[in-house]
């Protein structure tokens, strides 16, 4: 791999960890600021509902990549400029 595509991705990870913990924290503080849960409790919620939404991304983002790959952005798709000119 090339030396810029190996920095891109390491930046694209940490900035994803950055905002999921940045996410999670509010959860976790609302959690425990309420009484609903302990720490740890709260902790293993987050980190679970994370996990889960992570999940979730990958395979709708994959349906996404697939559909749109497949009909919207083929050369075979017809252009039609009044189609275009409405979004």
């Amino acid at each position: 791999m090339e030396t810029s595509l190996i920095l891109v991705i390491c930046l694209v990870l940490v900035l994803a960890w950055a905002n999921g913990a940045n996410d999670m924290s509010k959860g976790v503080a609302t959690l425990m600021g309420s009484g609903t849960a302990s720490a740890k409790k709260a902790l293993i919620w987050g980190t679970a509902c994370t996990t889960l939404g992570g999940l979730t991304a990958i395979i709708w983002g994959a349906a996404l990549l697939k559909t749109f790959s497949s009909v919207f952005l083929c050369l075979t798709f017809p252009y039609q400029p009044l189609f275009w000119a409405e979004l």
